[in-house]
């Protein structure tokens, strides 16, 4: 199969390697969690849904900066896109600080010496 047939996520790891063998960093923009439609954890300290959307999106994306080196940086937008016309998408929230346990992640998981972070 050719070019043509690639998906968008063989385009893309064809592009990392690319950037990895001639030594060039690469950059996220607007990268969100959309259809992981994230909701508040609920007062029942049995129920932790944001452990189900961390593994769903963040987990994985974590996991391919971890394996892709070359990106060394990303935006991420936090924000609700229900009512917009992103919805129509089927995007819907993504903000990190409406779940507690997904914020307290997304920290911890900063704090990891990879990341610099703008003052």
């Amino acid at each position: 199969m050719g070019r043509l047939y690639e998906s968008q996520y063989e385009r893309s790891i064809r592009f990392l390697d690319m950037a990895r063998r001639h030594g060039k960093p690469v950059m996220l923009s607007e990268v969100a969690a959309v259809d992981a439609h994230l909701t508040p954890d609920s007062e029942d300290p049995g129920f932790v849904d944001g452990k189900a959307d961390w593994d769903l999106w963040f987990g994985p994306f974590f996991s391919f900066l971890e394996e892709h080196p070359e990106i060394k940086g990303f935006i991420y937008m936090s924000q609700d896109y229900r009512g917009t016309r992103y919805e129509k998408n089927g995007w819907g929230d993504s903000r990190i600080q409406i779940n507690s346990f997904i914020l307290d992640r997304w920290v911890e998981t900063l704090r990891d010496e990879r990341f610099i972070h703008g003052k």
